[in-house]
């Protein structure tokens, strides 16, 4: 009986397992992968390359609009199942946007309690807060 190599999708879970990856996190790798596989018609990873990663990140950008943090998740799912050679490609990214800080912080935080009247029943348990 000659020796078979495991599908693709089995060496895969089999490396996320040897880097002790959660249950959770192989799914997602997994479906990913299924993902990239399914926008190339099939085509199999030992024949991608760079050029169809760079496709697939395109489209998730631009035509299904996923957040940076999504199209990391899907380039690491992709590097890590088909030896990325296209870790560092080029195609057009999402930008993550920065956070500013809360309005109720800093200099208008005291000015704002100040107004707050707070109102507690015993027999309820319950408290409300009303601005004034």
């Amino acid at each position: 009986m000659p020796h078979t190599q495991p599908k693709l999708l089995d060496q895969l879970r089999a490396q996320l397992r040897l880097r002790h990856y959660s249950y959770r996190t192989e799914q997602t790798y997994v479906l990913w992968v299924k993902q990239v596989i399914w926008f190339h018609d099939c085509k199999h990873p030992l024949h991608m390359g760079k050029a169809e990663i760079e496709a697939f990140l395109t489209h998730l950008a631009v035509n299904r609009r996923v957040a940076a943090s999504t199209q990391n998740l899907a380039l690491s799912a992709a590097g890590l199942s088909f030896a990325a050679p296209w870790i560092a490609c080029n195609s057009p990214r999402t930008i993550r946007t920065q956070r500013g800080p809360l309005p109720s912080s800093g200099s208008s935080a005291p000015s704002s309690l100040g107004r707050c009247s707070i109102t507690s029943s015993l027999r309820g348990g319950d408290c409300s807060t009303t601005l004034m």
